[in-house]
């Protein structure tokens, strides 16, 4: 009895001592996560530009458009800012979902503790872009029942499209600490595509605390309790590599086929050239309702989005707004000077205008 009371006072301090350590990781690692703070300044992007949005006592207001060359509403922004400097924490830059590839998909709940590395050898099916050029962000959606699996929403973008953005806004002086996506300033963000690029540093950093307090636990098991307690921790892991290679080859029955996703991409492609291709039966209809009865066509031609109209008219000047004012037409121009004949009472005109893709006549 004495003797089997000794043997288990180190099992004992070998627990007690598992147990500091684990509490000891888990207040580091929540002490390296980024504590949330509500933005103060948001960009949004739209088309071109950003909408530069602050948030104000009152609620949030709209500062202005940020475009190439515009800097109004980022001289209007440190006005209403002053000197005080701004983190990154307080910081949104907000992509348009046309930016990013939003999909969701189902895993095994037992997967729930390798969810990132997973999700990381799987973004080439579900993304068109390669693994190392993309920055991904996922949130588990909650589940209405017990079912044993685990739904992601998962979202990728490029990489370089972040890069860019965020170097261009660090220049302003307003590095954004969050990016996401969506089209509501009023919605407040629920993932971070940036901590996909942050955290392979804090990863390392977290694993090598772990791999210190593995090395200092498996040292003080073995002298507490020797060979034994050290090949039983030895079957747990080989037991514990199991699940999870069990629950990888679960999960790879379960997501899509490499040709479905090549598939599903040929037809988003295909739908969005159809989408981009001006239609030629509108654009015509579009033209004569525009063009008055006192003009009349030559020559059309239509190549690469752009239709170059020649004609007689009454009065040529005349005919550039009802044209730019359909809405099928952008920057309406003459190519050539209007012309007229002595003794005639019409113009020759000359015009070129770009087609508006993907408008509907009312």
């Amino acid at each position: 009895m004495a003797d089997a009371s000794l043997f288990m006072l180190p099992q004992a301090r070998a627990r007690q001592f598992l147990a500091w350590w684990a509490g000891e990781l888990s207040d580091l690692i929540a002490t390296a996560a980024p504590a949330s703070r509500a933005w103060k300044v948001m960009f949004l992007r739209s088309g071109s530009g950003c909408e530069v949005y602050v948030r104000a006592r009152d609620g949030i207001e709209l500062v202005g458009t940020s475009q190439s060359g515009n800097q109004q509403p980022i001289e209007e922004l440190r006005h209403r800012l002053g000197k005080g400097k701004i983190s990154p924490a307080q910081v949104v830059l907000r992509l348009q979902p046309s930016e990013v590839v939003q999909t969701s998909l189902k895993v095994p709940a037992a997967a729930r503790g390798v969810l990132e590395p997973i999700l990381r050898n799987q973004i080439e099916r579900l993304a068109p872009w390669p693994a190392e050029k993309t920055l991904f962000a996922y949130e588990i959606v909650p589940a209405s029942s017990e079912s044993g699996t685990l739904e992601v929403a998962l979202t990728v973008t490029a990489r370089s499209l972040i890069e860019g953005l965020v170097a261009e806004l660090d220049g302003l002086g307003y590095a954004p600490g969050v990016v996401d996506c969506g089209t509501d300033v009023s919605v407040e963000p629920r993932l971070n595509l940036l901590a996909g690029q942050t955290g392979e540093i804090g990863r390392s950093g977290h694993l090598l605390v772990s791999l210190i307090g593995l090395v200092l636990l498996a040292s003080l098991i073995a002298s507490a309790v020797g060979i034994v307690g050290f090949v039983q921790k030895t079957r747990e892991l080989s037991a514990l590599s199991s699940k999870v290679e069990e629950s990888r080859s679960k999960l790879s029955l379960e997501l899509p086929s490499q040709s479905d996703v090549r598939r599903q991409r040929r037809q988003a492609w295909l739908a969005a050239e159809k989408v981009a291709q001006p239609s030629m039966a509108i654009m015509l209809e579009a033209l004569s309702r525009a063009l008055p009865d006192d003009a009349w066509l030559n020559r059309l031609e239509v190549e690469q989005g752009t239709a170059r109209l020649a004609g007689n008219a009454t009065n040529a000047a005349a005919l550039i707004g009802p044209i730019e004012a359909s809405g099928h037409f952008s920057d309406v121009q003459f190519s050539a000077p209007t012309t007229r004949a002595e003794g005639e009472s019409e113009e020759s005109f000359t015009i070129t205008a770009k087609i508006v893709p993907g408008r509907n006549l009312n």
